[in-house]
């Protein structure tokens, strides 16, 4: 699991206010790049101005001062270490910043910042993209976190002047349109949801509630699987999609209005609410694989070229375990773009289609903040009883249009009276939950 961010409760320079597990007492933090580790200092008070006036006076004592370094003599590694424990570290993309440096640092190694010309950049690029099979959008990323690195660097007068970091498609070119920027996963039919939602077997229950989120809340994969009962706003109306002390980053985590069908399938819970046996699951990959399998089973020319039964059984128990694996999550080409986000996709053009303002699309899909005057009153603006509203009711028809095509009760009885009134008996076959287990969430 990824650690939570650190609180930092006031910061000046490379120093920083935060709290220890089993004290009130404030601690002046930093990194020490030449002990490379990160040290604390109690301030000796729990009063936060006086721990404020004390880390002024550390920083301005211990800070040094500006050096602005040659960058031909200053290793490339040291800036992005430096940048990770003094920021990227207590952010909530730190796992990413930390993999995409580690990349730098097994291809450039001992470099120097000056050894970052354009055309060592462009082999950088080329290796990312053909040993590490990175995609451009991921390539992007990773140079933009060099980027950051680098320009924090030149802020803090540590380097006199920093190379331009160029990006997947070369310098300034960010904006150019490639295949991998278009939205992953097809989008899909309400037919289409209709039968996933059907073929749910009974031993991933926990994709219909993973489903039923994705649909209410228009919301990405990770959102979806780390909400929480407790961040469900009856009273209001509202689901907080980003959890309490976690950092918002560019993929923002809005709060959306709790549609009639989310509520409907969130009564009684507790915990999270994409949960497995009452515990919460890290991913459901796998589980949607197969679920997938099940509704666009591979051809059998796919079949023909997997191992035949004379073959699994000179493999080792582990490779067979594999092969196994290879063919029970194997689709045909009709159902291999079917992903997660397909179903974020599908709402958000069915919002659209369906008249839904846009500027109500682009808060419930976090690509936009609520018109406000000041960050005050855009916090409280999904308070206001207008907010998302439309999208609200216009989810909930799309949800009883979906629950035309499934027998599977996704919708509230006043909704609906009988569920899958458009299928028919051969055309799905209705899969049962585990004993004991509702239909709902």
């Amino acid at each position: 699991m990824s650690r939570q961010p650190e609180q930092r409760y006031a910061e000046i320079g490379d120093f920083w206010l935060v709290k220890v597990p089993g004290s009130n007492r404030f601690y002046i933090a930093w990194y020490d790049a030449e002990r490379q580790q990160r040290r604390t200092r109690s301030t000796g008070t729990e009063d936060f101005r006086a721990a404020e006036l004390l880390l002024a006076e550390h920083a301005l004592k211990h800070s040094a001062p500006p050096t602005k370094a040659d960058p031909k003599g200053e290793a490339l590694n040291k800036v992005l270490l430096r940048y990770y424990h003094c920021r990227a570290e207590h952010q909530a993309q730190a796992d990413q910043v930390r993999r995409a440096f580690a990349l730098w640092t097994e291809f450039w190694g001992e470099a120097k910042v000056a050894d970052l010309t354009i055309q060592r950049q462009g082999e950088f690029v080329d290796w990312l993209r053909t040993e590490k099979g990175c995609s451009d959008s991921y390539i992007d990323r990773i140079m933009s976190n060099g980027r950051a690195a680098l320009g924090r660097a030149q802020e803090l007068h540590e380097l006199c002047e920093v190379p331009v970091i160029r990006n997947a498609l070369g310098v300034d070119q960010k904006g150019l349109h490639r295949t991998d920027a278009d939205p992953k996963g097809r989008p899909l039919t309400l037919q289409e949801i209709g039968a996933l939602i059907s073929h749910i077997p009974e031993e991933s229950p926990h994709l219909l509630s993973f489903i039923m989120v994705m649909l209410n809340c228009v919301c990405r994969p990770d959102a979806a699987i780390q909400l929480t009962a407790d961040r469900v706003d009856r009273l209001h109306r509202l689901v907080a999609l980003n959890p309490e002390g976690r950092r918002q980053t560019k993929k923002y985590r809005p709060i959306v209005r709790l549609t009639h069908s989310l509520d409907f399938h969130a009564t009684g819970v507790t915990g999270p609410l994409v949960a497995f046996e009452d515990k919460p699951v890290k991913s459901v990959r796998t589980a949607w694989r197969a679920l997938r399998a099940r509704i666009w089973p591979a051809t059998a020319e796919q079949l023909a070229e997997l191992p035949d039964a004379e073959a699994l059984a000179a493999m080792t128990a582990d490779d067979r375990k594999m092969a196994l694996r290879q063919r029970f999550l194997l689709c045909s080409p009709d159902g291999r773009e079917v992903q997660p986000y397909s179903l974020r996709h599908t709402m958000a053009r069915e919002l659209r289609s369906r008249g839904v303002p846009h500027d109500q699309i682009e808060i419930t899909m976090g690509h936009t903040l609520p018109v406000g005057h000041s960050p005050t009153t855009k916090r409280y603006a999904p308070y206001d009883p207008s907010y998302c509203q439309e999208a609200a009711q216009t989810i909930d028809k799309i949800m009883i249009d979906i629950q035309e095509y499934t027998k599977r009760r996704i919708v509230p009885e006043h909704m609906v009276a009988v569920p899958g009134q458009k299928v028919k008996d051969d055309e799905v076959r209705q899969t049962r939950l585990p004993r004991g287990r509702s239909a709902k969430v």
